[in-house]
């Protein structure tokens, strides 16, 4: 009896680390809507930066827009290759289905950019 007990232990933490192992390379529906909406908002961020760039204001694209003295005269530029980055890596991670070191890059520029945000 106890022999078998043993077996069945050993059956369940090995079913156990095999779903673990599956879990962390497949994407869940969390992830992915996190990444779908981080590929929206760097779309809109991008053609709003673009815009602005080029002369085109409005309420909607000066909405929460102010300058800042940290950047200088490359503000107006400054964010445009994070955005076209994100769209890309946003794109190749939900086709591969994986999150990996891009997801990762992706995700930590958010508290980055809040950060550049409350600088003067």
């Amino acid at each position: 009896m106890k022999k078998n007990a043993k077996i069945g232990f050993l059956k369940k933490t090995l079913l156990t680390t095999v779903r673990l192992k599956n879990y962390n390379k497949t994407m869940n529906r969390i992830l992915k809507i996190i990444f779908t909406l981080a590929l929206l908002l760097s779309i809109y961020h991008l053609v709003r930066d673009l815009l602005t760039n080029f002369g085109i204001h409005n309420y909607i694209l000066d909405f929460a827009h102010r300058p800042h003295l940290w950047c200088g005269k490359h503000c107006p530029w400054i964010t445009v290759p994070p955005e076209i980055f994100n769209i890309i890596a946003s794109l190749i991670i939900l086709k591969r289905n994986r999150v990996g070191l891009l997801g990762f890059l992706v995700l930590i520029q958010p508290p980055l950019w809040i950060l550049a945000v409350l600088l003067p």
